[in-house]
């Protein structure tokens, strides 16, 4: 899958289609800066699903 395949195919996000695009831009070259401790496709993968668990978490802990 190409790069401008996987962008056009995220989610919509509520708000302003640009600004997202630009948050979607810094938040990927941020994970780019912190992958090079990874050894391979699945580590890759499993930091993705446990960034994302642990986004959640944070999301429930701000909203109560």
């Amino acid at each position: 899958m190409r790069a401008r395949d996987i962008i056009v195919d995220l989610p919509p996000a509520p708000g302003d289609p640009r600004q997202n695009l630009l948050y979607a831009r810094l938040l990927l070259l941020y994970l780019a800066d912190h992958v090079s401790e990874l050894r391979d496709a699945t580590d890759f993968r499993q930091w993705l699903l446990d960034l994302a668990k642990e986004a959640r978490e944070i999301g429930k802990e701000k909203a109560a």
